[in-house]
């Protein structure tokens, strides 16, 4: 038993001298985010990626209309929001993660899809906005960025 106890213990001291490198979502990215009826706003991350972890902050300009169906449309007004999603494990390059809302009392699931490019400079992104099923639609929205130096 001490012999286990002593083994975690080194096991423990090396993870911690060596830490994990960071993943291709790590840095800044800007660009743009496409919504409904052709609607585009200017869209900035900035990412760390530790291991499978993504956290950061989101922010979106004006400019994107989303149309909820039955639900109605909004025209996104621009904010900031800090966020945390994960990486498919074993792909690092692969994004895709649930993010979840509170919309008017609605708590609304954002399906994030992303793949960052082989050389790390670009992210192509998906969002799909799970609402009730008595809106009538789904919207999504489409991403498109690149690392911003």
């Amino acid at each position: 038993m001490a012999i286990f106890i002593i083994s975690m213990g080194t096991a423990t001291a090396f993870a911690a001298a060596n830490p994990v490198a960071p993943g291709p979502y790590q840095g800044q990215f800007a660009g743009y985010v496409s919504g409904d009826q052709g609607s585009q706003a200017p869209i900035a991350l900035d990412l760390k990626h530790n291991g499978e972890e993504i956290t950061g902050k989101v922010s979106i300009g004006e400019g994107l209309f989303i149309d909820g169906g039955m639900c109605g449309s909004v025209a996104v007004p621009a904010a900031e929001q800090m966020v945390t999603g994960r990486t498919i494990p074993g792909h690092p390059d692969q994004l895709d993660t649930k993010l979840t809302f509170d919309v008017s009392n609605l708590k609304i699931t954002v399906n994030l899809e992303g793949q960052i490019s082989t050389d790390g400079e670009k992210i192509e992104a998906q969002a799909s906005i799970d609402l009730p099923w008595l809106c009538g639609r789904d919207p999504v929205l489409v991403g498109e960025l690149e690392r911003d130096i």
